[in-house]
């Protein structure tokens, strides 16, 4: 398994003392990771001046303890089996300093295709982060294909996550499912064969029931122009 983020307790401390000090009433907190350079970002987004009493900020330190536990590192160490996978995470703040779990936006992206252009070798790359995501298949909203120089580059996953039930959906997560992830491979195969010859290449496909509908997928017809300044 490949490293994956952790908030630490005394990290979580420096966030909340921070916030307190500088008077943040917040609206949302977004966790980015980047497998590449094994970092956690933490921003958290609110107006500044804003009174709360100090029960506000030990519910901010409650809540960030809460979503590395139940949700921030058993999603980051799933994500990252056998694989170096992104993610940007959302959640929001409520007025008393408690977090909605209950509707984390996530977007993962897998940017491991740089260097592979033969297509069975995006199959199988693809193959294991498909694995690594159906046991949350019930929550994506979509994927996104995109592509440069021809190939493959990067695939994105915007999840709408309830983080509560995180640990509970991978400790009873059966064997893969084999009809969906069948079904997601062929998607990509297609829509691989779709946008051959294509220099670059972003396309969106809707998942519905957890499996990718690419009866009414969007794609984007990408141009690129050089106008080189000179005389006339």
């Amino acid at each position: 398994m490949l490293a994956s983020p952790q908030l630490q307790e005394n990290q979580i401390i420096e966030i909340k003392n921070t916030l307190e000090k500088q008077r943040v009433g917040l609206k949302k907190i977004a966790f980015k990771y980047s497998a590449t350079a094994k970092t956690l970002n933490v921003e958290a987004y609110g107006i500044e001046d804003i009174l709360h009493n100090e029960e506000y900020y030990e519910n901010i330190e409650d809540n960030l303890m809460f979503s590395e536990l139940s949700w921030l590192a058993p999603m980051s160490r799933e994500l990252n089996k056998k694989l170096e996978v992104n993610f940007d995470a959302e959640v929001s703040v409520l007025p008393d300093g408690n977090m909605d779990h209950t509707n984390v936006q996530f977007e993962i992206s897998a940017g491991i295709f740089s260097r592979q252009t033969e297509k069975f070798q995006i199959l199988n790359s693809a193959k294991i982060l498909f694995t690594n995501l159906l046991p949350f298949r019930q929550y994506i909203k979509s994927v996104t294909f995109k592509g440069h120089q021809y190939n493959l580059k990067t695939i994105l996953f915007n999840l709408e996550l309830d983080g509560r039930k995180v640990n509970t959906i991978l400790s009873n997560a059966p064997v893969a499912n084999q009809q969906v992830l069948s079904q997601w491979m062929t998607t990509l195969d297609h829509i691989l064969d779709y946008n051959k010859g294509r220099f670059k290449f972003i396309t969106k496909v809707p998942v519905v029931n957890g499996k990718m509908s690419t009866a009414s997928f969007e794609s984007a017809v990408c141009f690129r122009f050089e106008n080189k300044g000179g005389k006339r």
